[in-house]
């Protein structure tokens, strides 16, 4: 059964708290960038990112197992929380060790062990991270205020103590500071709407195999996602990790908030049973997806240089290009993320998915070395290619699952963001500004020209909630 007015304050609330907070990340990376300096900048985002890509041994596929578990027997949730507690405990005391080895005794790894170290520290907290909770109850909404107050925790502690290239560690462990708030605060939350009984042990092991291959899926979309950053410090140095970086975290934002709609809906089709409600959620979460993201895949190339000057310094120009391919590869990793996550993990095609990831790592991996020496711009195009393969396998074995496979909707969305920047590129104007208003204009034009059916379903359905509070 699908409660369309709650995909809607979800999804609305989600979208609110997001755009808001990327208010905030903007902030932190100018600032951040000013006051460290580009290789103390690129020092701090190495340690974060070795941290967000070591996290998946913790998470495991814990949560994604947990999402459908209790989807299935709410009643479940407080036995699951505790038992998925102490398995996650285990591997965080088992990576805590691994770290320590690492880049204790690496050589070349060695000059980060002042900066990984106390960031490790900030992975126990990753223990009781039970967003999944949300998400399998549809209150999805509740997190996202939590997510909302703790970015902006984060925001004002950074711009109290962050003051100069000496701060470098502390930054870092500030910037991870507002996710170990949110897993705190939803992690009480959740204990007290629902409730914590004593773990399943004779389960535990079942739990722990049920997830497995969930894990395999997260660590290589982590590993998609972060690897880039490992050559761009590989062959630039800290210089090339700050600005490679710099750009990354505008891509990453840009997937954040498109993740915030996948989330929705994933939390509510947990709960369905038949393919035509499938493919019914499938069609209206791509075509909402696809629209937010077409702009940006299309029009980042006419502002990258601006972007970048205006959020770093003028010497971000540089590498403008670069950040039209970063946009790129988060707009492939979304979509793959989308039908992977409401397709592949709820009609069982898990090993499926995570071979179409391992093939996209692979072949990006391996152009990235083989181009990476050349320049950073090589790099983006590497990761691009890659998960071009992977969003195409993905595709394809997402669409034996569906009813009818909304390819209509690629064309509907994305046609109007082709023909902006096609627009855009005859013009050649000028300025930031002009860019962005011309853009948007004929944007929302050719948008509404080609999706008017969909705006009309839509008008119709936000009408039928507001005369309708209960309407399903």
């Amino acid at each position: 059964m699908i409660y369309k007015k709650r995909i809607s304050i979800t999804v609305f609330s989600g979208l609110i708290v997001e755009i808001l907070n990327k208010i905030a990340p903007l902030i932190i990376i100018h600032i951040a960038q000013k006051r460290l300096g580009i290789e103390k900048f690129g020092y701090a985002l190495f340690g974060i990112s070795v941290i967000e890509l070591v996290l998946p041994v913790i998470s495991f596929g814990y949560n994604q197992y947990g999402v459908i578990a209790a989807g299935k027997d709410p009643s479940a949730i407080p036995k699951l929380m505790s038992s998925i507690f102490v398995l996650k405990l285990g591997h965080c005391i088992g990576l805590l060790a691994c770290l320590y080895l690492f880049f204790g005794y690496v050589p070349a790894y060695q000059s980060y062990f002042s900066l990984i170290m106390p960031l490790s520290l900030l992975l126990a907290v990753s223990v009781v991270d039970v967003l999944w909770v949300q998400s399998a109850s549809q209150k999805v909404a509740v997190s996202n205020v939590f997510i909302g107050i703790c970015r902006l925790v984060t925001l004002i502690l950074i711009l109290i103590f962050i003051k100069n290239s000496q701060d470098a560690i502390l930054f870092a462990i500030l910037s991870l500071v507002g996710n170990a708030l949110v897993n705190l605060s939803t992690c009480f939350y959740s204990v007290y709407k629902f409730g914590l009984a004593p773990p399943d042990w004779i389960g535990i092991r079942t739990i722990f195999q049920k997830s497995l291959p969930y894990s395999v899926v997260i660590l290589l979309t982590i590993v998609s996602e972060r690897i880039d950053i490992f050559f761009a410090e590989h062959f630039g140095g800290l210089a090339g990790a700050g600005y490679y970086a710099g750009s990354s975290r505008l891509g990453h934002s840009l997937t954040q908030i498109a993740n915030t709609i996948i989330a929705a809906f994933f939390s509510e089709m947990v709960i369905i049973q038949d393919k035509q409600s499938l493919s019914s959620h499938m069609r209206w979460s791509l075509w909402i997806l696809l629209f937010f993201l077409s702009p940006f895949i299309f029009g980042v190339w006419f502002v990258a240089g601006d972007v970048l000057s205006f959020i770093f310094d003028e010497k971000f120009r540089a590498i403008e290009s670069v950040l039209g391919w970063i946009f790129l590869s988060a707009s492939l990793s979304v979509l793959t993320a989308s039908f992977g996550q409401q397709v592949l993990f709820l009609t069982g095609q898990i090993r499926t998915y995570a071979k179409a990831l391992a093939l996209g790592v692979l072949i990006s991996s391996t152009l990235a070395y083989l181009v990476g020496g050349t320049s950073l711009y090589a790099i983006a195009i590497a990761m691009c290619i890659g998960k071009f393969f992977t969003t195409f396998i993905v595709f394809m074995a997402a669409r034996k699952s569906l009813v009818e496979f909304p390819i209509a909707i690629l064309f509907k969305t994305l046609g109007p963001g082709f023909l902006m920047g096609l627009v855009l590129f005859v013009l050649q104007l000028p300025s930031f500004f002009a860019n962005v208003g011309l853009g948007a204009v004929v944007f929302f034009f050719f948008g509404f020209m080609m999706n008017r059916r969909e705006f009309l379903g839509l008008y119709t359905q936000v009408l039928s909630f507001v005369q309708n509070k209960d309407q399903q």
